[in-house]
């Protein structure tokens, strides 16, 4: 499973994550009720996950590429 799950407590609505994505994974929406409500669902459910294993994620970190 690998999943790009934003805070959106933490989300400024800069957009500075989509512009710098190198692969155009990520889109700006209009931030209404049921997004939010989405998006924070999301995030729970993100946070309830166990950690993945370090072998698991090899190549995955910036500091990998």
């Amino acid at each position: 499973l690998l999943s790009i799950t934003v805070n959106p407590e933490a989300c400024k609505g800069c957009n500075i994550c989509v512009e710098v994505c190198p692969d155009d994974a990520l889109i700006s929406v209009k931030q209404t009720d049921p997004i939010v409500e989405r998006l924070r669902r999301n995030w729970r459910l993100w946070r309830a996950l166990p950690d993945t294993d370090d072998r698991w994620a090899y190549g995955l970190g910036a500091e990998d590429a």
